[in-house]
């Protein structure tokens, strides 16, 4: 099947902003392996564009950008991360791989803005009832600052996080976005961290007990090793508020919509 300059030129500008061939696909009808093969000829620039360097791979990113954490999104992105990213090393390949993804793809395509990453967002679907976005690309500059910063490798389990990070209200935004759950029904507030590492959670709560005076009751998930922080009601608005209100808000629509229904009726109480 041939294809006009117009339909190329469609595809092109709707690759740039997806940057996903399978969303573009869906959107113009071309199947996703002919965008693929078009990449260097049509779409080039599109994974080649500024903050590339001449001759360096597709997925080159920012490796220095949370070297100096210096803004509240930069905070955000590594909270989100530490819920939903990996960081590995395979010393038979001797590589560095960090990897990101979740099922919001407008997230992790605004996570893939800002570190700089220029290659493609993937999609997998599989068994899951919703598909997931993914972003893969190495970096040894990267995985290190996670390193320093307690985002380490097989993170599930052992997590705990910086003091730069605990105590800082936007890297708990992000994280709520990627393993928290607010749900607000019937004039109440359900708030909670749904798993994680007992030493992050434990700074989770220090965090809320020094910023709001409120302490949120630690669960132990049943029959693993992850637990859970939960503080529903006027308490758990408290303690969203404080993390949202000058900071950043979530970037999930879901959970910023349940918030703000909380919102509208805890603050006329």
């Amino acid at each position: 099947m041939g294809y006009t300059e117009d339909c190329k030129t469609e595809v092109r500008e709707d690759y740039k902003k997806t940057r996903s061939s399978i969303k573009t696909s869906k959107n113009k009808g071309v199947p996703s392996s002919t965008i693929i093969s078009w990449s260097k000829k049509i779409i080039g620039h599109a994974l080649n564009g500024p903050g590339c360097r001449e001759g360096r791979s597709r997925h080159s990113v920012d490796e220095d950008i949370f070297n100096t954490l210096d803004s509240p999104e930069k905070f955000y992105w590594l909270g989100i991360f530490a819920a939903d990213g990996c960081i590995y090393y395979s010393e038979s390949k001797n590589s560095y791989s960090i990897e990101f993804g979740l099922n919001e793809f407008d997230v992790v395509s605004g996570y893939a803005q800002f570190i700089g990453f220029k290659g493609e967002i993937k999609e997998r679907s599989g068994k899951r009832k919703n598909p997931n976005y993914r972003i893969r690309f190495a970096s040894k500059k990267m995985f290190i600052r996670c390193n320093e910063l307690g985002i380490t490798q097989r993170k599930t389990h052992t997590l705990k996080v910086s003091d730069e990070l605990s105590n800082n209200k936007s890297f708990w935004a992000g994280f709520i976005d990627g393993d928290g759950r607010i749900s607000f029904k019937r004039g109440y507030l359900e708030f909670n961290i749904t798993k994680g590492s007992e030493g992050l959670i434990d700074q989770f709560i220090g965090f809320c007990e020094k910023n709001t005076s409120i302490r949120p009751s630690k669960y132990r998930v049943k029959g693993k090793n992850a637990f859970r922080a939960v503080c529903g009601g006027h308490k758990g608005f408290k303690i969203l508020s404080h993390i949202y209100e000058g900071g950043v808000n979530s970037k999930i629509y879901k959970k910023l919509n349940e918030y703000n229904k909380a919102k509208e009726v805890y603050e006329k109480r």
